[in-house]
């Protein structure tokens, strides 16, 4: 297990501290989410189940709920800045490599708003409902951003001829 987590370390460490940084700007705080994230990651190792979610998904998963949690202990708004799917630490294998720069890119024209809002319902699973409660926002207003958002991605990726 040992050798795993070292492996693991050595692959996610800096991918990890670049997503982290680029959502808290306190190096210090960054610093101290990144040692949270792995050592949940260690702890949790024997818990991963590679039938439920890739190892960069389970990683990217519990970073991206470690800075939440960081917002949440302090009272700040996160701010909406989700440029994950375009990152190799986020991208699943779920679709043809040829398109996830293509869907990158269609996300790259969403409000940062509604780019989080898509990235936090259909990669992190979250609800519209805790959606709304983590952006400090109505359920009503998450719905109607989810619903702009994917009229827009469905137009851009039309646009590039890809398949949804």
């Amino acid at each position: 297990m040992q050798n795993n987590y070292e492996q693991i370390y050595s692959t996610y460490n800096e991918k990890v501290m670049n997503y982290i940084r680029s959502r808290v700007y306190n190096i210090q705080d960054a610093e101290d989410i990144h040692a949270d994230v792995f050592e949940k990651v260690m702890l949790k190792m024997d818990d991963f189940d590679s039938s439920k979610a890739s190892i960069s998904t389970w990683i990217y998963t519990i970073t991206h709920n470690k800075v939440i949690d960081f917002y949440r202990v302090h009272h700040e708004s996160m701010p909406l800045n989700m440029e994950v799917l375009g990152d190799e630490l986020a991208y699943d294998g779920n679709i043809s490599d040829g398109n996830v720069e293509l869907l990158a890119d269609a996300l790259e024209t969403l409000s940062e708003k509604d780019k989080s809002i898509i990235v936090l319902y259909y990669y992190c699973n979250y609800t519209l409902k805790e959606i709304a409660q983590k952006m400090n926002i109505s359920y009503n207003s998450c719905k109607q951003h989810h619903k702009i958002a994917l009229s827009n991605l469905r137009e851009n990726l039309i646009e590039k001829h890809i398949a949804i």
